[in-house]
C-alpha cells in the first residue's frame, strides 16, 4: 500500500511540476517580425518562449515589422489539463495553474497602405 501511495504522489508531483508553465510558439504570416511580451523583447518570429500558467498572469504581445501594421494583442489562454488532474487528486496548489497561454499563437501582419 505504501508503494502505491508513493507512486501516486510521484505522479501527482510530475503532473504539477510539468504544468506550471507552457512552451508557447508565436508565429506570423511573415517571418522575422519582432516580438515583445509584456513590453520585453523575446525574439523574432517564429519564436518559442516559456510562460507561466498561473491564472493571474496576463500576457500582452507586441509584434512589429517594417512595412506592416503593428499588432498589439493579448495572448489566447486555455484550460490546462495537468493542474486540473493534480487538483482532483487533492493537491490544492495546482488549481492556481489551470488557466495558461495556448501553446500556439498565430498572428497576421497586414501591409501598410
Amino acid at each position: 500500500m505504501k508503494k502505491v501511495l508513493w507512486v501516486a504522489l510521484a505522479l501527482a508531483l510530475i503532473v504539477f511540476l510539468s504544468a506550471c508553465s507552457t512552451s508557447v510558439m508565436i508565429e506570423t504570416n511573415v517571418e522575422g517580425a519582432e516580438v515583445s511580451i509584456n513590453y520585453r523583447p523575446v525574439g523574432t518570429t517564429p519564436v518559442t518562449i516559456e510562460l507561466s500558467n498561473a491564472f493571474w498572469e496576463e500576457y500582452y504581445v507586441d509584434i512589429t515589422k517594417e512595412g506592416f501594421r503593428p499588432i498589439h494583442a493579448t495572448l489566447k489562454k486555455e484550460v490546462k489539463v495537468g493542474p486540473v488532474i493534480g487538483g482532483l487528486l487533492g493537491l490544492g496548489i495546482p488549481w492556481l495553474y489551470v488557466w495558461g497561454p495556448s501553446p500556439y499563437q498565430f498572428f497576421v501582419l497586414e501591409p501598410l497602405d
